[in-house]
């Protein structure tokens, strides 16, 4: 029971801290748990979802990660509202002020980015019935012909677009949306399959956005989780563990990039560039020019997720996405 209030202790402290700091989340709701079901979340993606072996196998790829000190899973943070997030019963006191600060942040960018305004909020909950639906058509079709399909689903499962103005069109241009396409246009589809395709497709277009900013998300968590931490009043051992938890969180990896590392460093840039030293809200546009995310088109020349200026966002007072 310590524990626990030391936690409640810890959320409303950083929580406090944060909207003092300008962000604007949604409600939070934290939940302790174990180092396999924060695995078992990393993997499907939600707290109910359909069964797929591939789910297995990121779920060992994971927990294998932790195992090898690779990395360590201190926070799951789900887009809903309000948003749901889980945190490792093992992390110590210091290490929940940092990932409760990260959760708020990612939230604060959850709601107010432009990517996320179309999201459903409630797929979270879509995905629980999605599961009972997809379980009656094992018993009623089969487990083996639900597998085959989900197969496919999953092999598509990028190959949505969740802005394409003509997918429910009859007569349609060349599409990305490939899993829209076939579920509409394929002539060997019964009615069921058809309806896993569209159930499907609509989780894809939920994970989309969280995929196509995972650099700005993180960096926008991982500036903000900073400059929190900075402000509250640790003790010098304190100070000391999140420097090193710090510099373990922005180490560079030596075969992929770390989202971590290279979204601070945008953000950083970023301040810089607007000379406002430690308040992006002092510039007059301020934070709220960090909210747009322009949506162009590949094929076009332009790049997905890239930053875009605009005006601020009304109300924000002269402007102020798991590791």
């Amino acid at each position: 029971m310590g524990k626990l209030r030391e936690l409640e202790s810890i959320i409303r402290e950083v929580l406090e801290v944060s909207r003092l700091e300008g962000l604007d989340f949604y409600p939070l709701h934290f939940t302790c748990c174990s180092l396999e079901t924060m695995c078992s979340l990393g993997a499907m993606g939600a707290g109910k979802r359909f069964f797929h072996w591939s789910f297995g196998q990121d779920y060992h790829r994971i927990k294998l990660y932790h195992s090898l000190r690779l990395g360590k899973i201190y926070e799951l943070v789900f887009f809903s509202n309000p948003c749901l997030a889980f945190l490792l019963e093992s992390n110590s006191p210091l290490e929940n002020k940092l990932v409760v600060a990260h959760v708020a942040a990612h939230s604060d960018f959850f709601k107010n980015n432009v990517s996320f305004s179309s999201c459903p909020q409630d797929m979270l909950h879509l995905m629980a019935l999605h599961a009972d639906r997809i379980k009656l058509f094992e018993e009623e079709f089969g487990y083996h012909q639900v597998e085959i399909l989900l197969d496919a689903l999953i092999a598509l499962k990028v190959c949505v677009d969740p802005g394409d103005p003509f997918l429910e069109k009859d007569v349609q241009p060349p599409t990305r949306d490939i899993l829209g396409f076939l579920r509409r246009k394929s002539p060997k589809l019964e009615d069921w399959q058809r309806e896993v395709l569209l159930m499907g497709r609509g989780e894809m277009i939920y994970f989309w956005p969280l995929m196509e900013t995972k650099i700005i998300n993180e960096g926008w968590a991982t500036y903000w989780h900073t400059r929190i931490l900075r402000e509250m009043d640790l003790s010098e051992e304190e100070s000391i563990d999140f420097a090193c938890l710090q510099g373990d969180i922005l180490k560079p990896l030596e075969r992929e990039v770390n989202p971590y590392l290279l979204g601070y460093a945008l953000f950083l840039d970023y301040r810089e560039a607007l000379g406002t030293g430690e308040d992006f809200r002092s510039a007059g546009s301020g934070k709220g020019r960090l909210f747009f995310v322009q949506l162009s088109d590949s094929r076009t020349g332009g790049k997905a997720g890239s930053l875009y200026l605009q005006e601020d966002r009304p109300g924000m007072d002269g402007g102020g996405e798991g590791r």
